[in-house]
């Protein structure tokens, strides 16, 4: 079975920089978490964390938006408490870019990108 993103993405706009999902919403199964990942409603998203300056290149709520929904939740649970490592959810994130079809480039650029750049969101402590 090829994952999906089975729920619509109902949010509300947190003054263009964060956003909160007003309903849970879905992905999968990943075959990497090998089940269904749950982002639960009141979750709080930046979806890709894109420097301003090539927002007119990659918007954060590019093609790749729900993909970057869904790692910034497994980025906020570390994991889902321990059961991925940052490798997978990264992967997650790629597999997931591939599931909505984004362009190789952009996969490779955004997927290269976290694995550079990752390491101090993944550290950071949960938000407050």
């Amino acid at each position: 079975m090829n994952p999906e993103f089975p729920d619509p993405l109902d949010l509300q706009d947190n003054n263009n920089e964060t956003y909160t999902l007003l309903a849970p919403f879905r992905y999968g199964p990943s075959a990497i978490a090998r089940h269904i990942i749950d982002v639960p409603a009141g979750f709080i998203t930046d979806f890709a964390s894109v420097p301003k300056i090539v927002w007119n290149i990659l918007p954060p709520d590019g093609p790749y938006g729900r993909a970057a929904v869904v790692h910034d939740y497994l980025y906020s649970t570390k994991g889902l408490g321990g059961e991925l490592t940052r490798a997978q959810c990264d992967g997650i994130l790629l597999e997931a870019m591939k599931a909505l079809a984004v362009g190789g480039l952009v996969q490779a650029v955004i997927y290269r990108a976290v694995r550079l750049f990752g390491q101090s969101h993944w550290d950071a402590p949960p938000a407050s």
